[in-house]
């Protein structure tokens, strides 16, 4: 069980309203379609999570009361209708924002860079008709986006904010943690930081009592209000279209008054240079949208070009960590054999000072042993043919030592990464 179910299970109240950004996880879905809420939205940025949540939808015939929304969340009205996000290998790490320090983290992570619709908050709170009237849950898991879904509006309606962040930018360039602290004090909520089983993550606990009767009256106010000024602009957009129509008919007159005071040749003549006109705006039109055709192209291919280029350096990479992990494992090898290569020579050795304290020995008994001297000479100088032996052997491990040596010191002068790694 993650920390953020765990958490949003021991809230002391059981949420009418539950508002998901980002679930990260199939249990934290499957507890929302599965509860007592009367109204759930899911937000979901990943497709996959998202495909999930519509099915459990299905499974549990909540199509009336769940909305699943696929796309990445906004508090304010989006400039465009996509946006670019970063998909990574591992469920729950999908981000609007670009991968910084999550790499440091979890290195095995990678991304690809898709394009995913906007999604208004707003627009969906208003559709449910989420107050702080009733005990409402909002669980935030954005990747360092949260700021960006935590509007004056928000803030107000949910009485419970559950929002997963953390203190450095492992997305983006800045603190998210701090941002959503700043966003949390502006608006005078209490909070607690509470860290999760797995750091750097934090978890931003906010929670408010509310006078449920104050609220309805207020809330019922606004929207009686809302209705008024809806109304009103309107009335007032429908005279804006009246005056515009009389400004229209205005400009007609004065229009017409001036053709009949004007003569027939000065009418010609403005003609004319109007006409003229208009052929050099036409030229220059023309030259304007051949430039503009070519800037376009000129950024479509430096756009491709910085494609290919990081291309090429991960797959340096990729490449370089290679070369260095085969360098350790031959470097560990030869090491090995060398120290077997050693205790070889040490026994060598120690068996060649045996066999010179039997060859006195047998010096004594020269005439009683003379068959046996001869097979303890042969012995000998076995012996000694194994160690030139080992001897040539150890001279060669030491030339490819010194070989692999000077290949690892080329690659740290051709790649100096290398030499930082080593000396961190």
């Amino acid at each position: 069980m993650s920390d953020m179910l765990r958490m949003a299970k021991g809230l002391s109240v059981q949420p009418k309203n539950i508002v998901i950004l980002g679930a990260k996880s199939e249990s934290l879905l499957s507890w929302a379609v599965e509860s007592s809420a009367s109204k759930v939205l899911i937000i979901e940025p990943e497709k996959s999570l998202a495909e999930r949540a519509r099915l459990l939808v299905s499974e549990q015939k909540r199509s009336n009361s769940v909305i699943v929304e696929e796309g990445v969340p906004l508090s304010d009205n989006p400039q465009r209708d996509e946006l670019p996000i970063f998909i990574g290998n591992l469920v729950g790490y999908t981000s609007s924002l670009m991968p910084s320090k999550i790499k440091k983290v979890r290195p095995a992570l990678k991304f690809k860079e898709e394009v995913a619709k906007t999604v208004l908050l707003s627009d969906c709170m208003n559709k449910l008709g989420i107050s702080e009237c009733e005990p409402s849950l909002l669980i935030t898991q954005l990747n360092g986006a949260e700021s960006k879904c935590i509007s004056p509006q928000v803030l107000t309606d949910f009485t419970h904010l559950l929002i997963q962040t953390s203190q450095p930018p492992l997305f983006g360039d800045e603190s998210p943690l701090a941002n959503v602290k700043t966003l949390l004090a502006q608006a005078e909520r209490d909070f607690i930081v509470v860290p999760e089983f797995a750091p750097p993550f934090v978890m931003v606990v906010s929670t408010k009592s509310t006078d449920l009767t104050a609220a309805k009256e207020y809330y019922r106010q606004r929207n009686h209000h809302e209705n008024n000024v809806d109304a009103l602009v309107k009335e007032n957009q429908e005279l804006k279209i009246s005056l515009k129509s009389l400004r229209v008919e205005v400009s007609d007159l004065k229009d017409s008054k001036k053709e009949v005071l004007l003569s027939e040749s000065k009418l010609n003549k403005k003609a004319e240079e109007a006409k003229a006109n208009l052929e050099n705006l036409k030229v220059i039109n023309h030259k304007l949208e051949s430039e503009l055709s070519k800037s376009i192209e000129i950024k479509d291919s430096l756009i491709k070009e910085s494609e290919s280029l990081k291309q090429g350096k991960d797959e340096c990479d990729a490449e370089l960590n290679n070369l260095i992990e085969q360098y350790s494992s031959d470097k560990l090898k030869w090491e090995n054999y060398f120290e077997d290569s050693s205790n070889k020579i040490a026994e060598a050795k120690n068996s060649e000072r045996k066999l010179m304290e039997t060859l006195d020995i047998t010096s004594k008994l020269n005439l009683k042993l003379s068959s046996d001297l001869e097979d303890l000479r042969e012995k000998y100088r076995t012996k000694i043919k194994s160690e030139e032996e080992l001897t040539l052997l150890i001279n060669e491990l030491y030339e490819k030592l010194r070989q692999a040596s000077d290949f690892y010191l080329k690659l740290e002068k051709k790649y100096p990464e290398i030499a930082d790694e080593k000396n961190i």
